[in-house]
């Protein structure tokens, strides 16, 4: 699967920026752990709206970024005006970039792939020498199997199992070591923060009913829209209440892995 599951809507657009703001210190030390900092070029894969080439940009890269979307690719370009970044149109795994980098990254984007060591094998001979590589994946084991609210616990069972269906990897951040040696890189550094959200948090509560309303045409394609909870409008306050009464909300791992090249 090529395409990025969740859509390329306004809506889903907003979602990742706030996603984004949330990841944002952890995505940072992954790209240091790769070497991003001053006079780097960097190939960001899947860029969305260009958070992470943002975050590039602030440790002194240049950026090529990668997004298949011509709407997103619009509004990313108009929101990095001005920033060393140019964004290029392409689809995973067939894009081809031309040049050398000294970093290649990207985040929640290989979940995405059916096989991403052989993505990850292939873009590496378009590293330099001694360069590096850095991946930012979910994995949503944790919020299936830690004590958590069962209303959470329940939205996020459901909303994997509809990715699922459609051949993503949902448990992929704690499997991308394996990935980055079978793709023939040298073992990587680790970083996990676990996503966790108390009553008063929106940002957990809102990713959540973000989440379920981006895979809704997914569930009503493949017959899954059953599973999905009914009244995804009250989500988020039914989800603090939810918090309030039963403990803190257990979200995905944010699993980041740097690996340099010797």
């Amino acid at each position: 699967m090529s395409n990025y599951a969740l859509g390329h809507t306004s809506d889903e657009a907003r979602r990742l920026m706030r996603q984004a703001e949330y990841l944002a210190p952890h995505t940072r030390r992954a790209l240091q752990a790769a070497g991003i900092g001053p006079g780097k070029r960097v190939l960001d894969l899947g860029a969305g709206m260009g958070d992470v080439s943002l975050l590039a940009v602030e440790l002194g890269a240049e950026v090529v970024a990668v997004e298949r979307d011509p709407a997103t690719i619009e509004r990313a370009r108009a929101r990095l005006a001005g920033a060393r970044v140019e964004i290029l149109q392409g689809t995973l795994p067939d894009i081809e970039v031309p040049g050398t980098f000294d970093v290649i990254c990207g985040r929640l984007i290989l979940m995405y792939l059916p096989d991403p060591a052989a993505v990850l094998r292939r873009l590496a001979q378009q590293l330099k020498p001694g360069g590096g590589v850095a991946f930012i994946e979910y994995d949503f084991r944790p919020a299936r199997m830690l004590p958590s609210p069962a209303l959470a616990r329940a939205s996020v069972e459901a909303f994997c199992r509809v990715l699922e269906k459609i051949g993503c990897h949902t448990d992929l951040g704690f499997r991308l070591p394996q990935i980055f040696t079978a793709a023939g890189l040298p073992q990587p550094t680790v970083d996990t923060l676990l996503w966790t959200s108390s009553f008063d948090d929106d940002v957990g509560h809102e990713m959540i009913q973000g989440v379920q309303l981006a895979v809704t045409p997914i569930a009503e394609r493949v017959g899954m829209k059953h599973e999905l909870d009914p009244d995804p409008a009250t989500l988020p306050e039914r989800l603090r209440a939810a918090v309030r009464a039963e403990g803190t909300l257990v979200g995905p791992a944010v699993v980041g892995v740097a690996s340099r090249l010797g």
